[in-house]
């Protein structure tokens, strides 16, 4: 596996040092409901779907796959997210924003959803996770298109989402230092965690 960045080498080697298993099992498949992008609300039904550019009511009877997923609590973000091409300077986002997918639920495969909670404190915390330089920065290091799937989280790691965790702590928690630090933050900007 090449690591995007050389200089990302001893922070990748500080998180798989803990020995948490990887945010990657969080994620579901493309498509995680069998919906494709044009797919759109009907107005109709019990379902709450997130598509492309829209929130509204869909049946049930439309869901093909993730039936196991509806009555959970989880967390959509975009699948494509794209800042430009490589062209585009450095700080980036790298994921789009988090949003919550509550229970009665689904998305078109115009997002990935992540986790699979009985509680909302859960799901709020994954999404605060999310919003991490940290964890985006992980993803940054095997992140080389617009494209996000489930492997794109394979060094992220599966902490205790029982919390809310910032960057600080996080930080600490690993053990990074102040090098460290100021280059996760020279590559990924800042995203607020009320915006979802």
């Amino acid at each position: 596996v090449f690591v995007r960045f050389n200089r990302g080498i001893s922070i990748l080697e500080k998180v798989n040092s803990k020995g948490y298993e990887s945010f990657s099992k969080f994620v579901h498949r493309q498509k995680p409901f069998g919906l494709r992008t044009f797919v759109r609300p009907t107005g109709n039904g019990g379902i709450t779907l997130f598509a492309n550019g829209e929130i509204g009511k869909i049946e049930k009877s439309q869901i093909t796959v993730g039936l196991e997923l509806l009555d959970k609590w989880k967390v959509y973000t975009s699948r494509g997210y794209g800042e430009g091409g490589e062209a585009r300077e450095y700080p980036r986002m790298i994921l789009g924003k988090p949003k919550i997918g509550p229970p009665k639920s689904a998305c078109t495969e115009t997002y990935i959803a992540i986790g699979n909670f009985d509680e909302e404190d859960e799901a709020r915390n994954l999404a605060s996770y999310m919003t991490t330089r940290f964890l985006r920065f992980l993803v940054a290091l095997r992140k080389n298109t617009q494209d996000l799937n489930r492997e794109r989280f394979l060094f992220v790691p599966a902490i205790p989402l029982d919390r809310s965790w910032s960057d600080e702590e996080l930080y600490e928690h690993f053990g990074l230092e102040e090098n460290e630090i100021q280059f996760i933050e020279t590559l990924i900007r800042p995203m607020e965690a009320s915006l979802f």
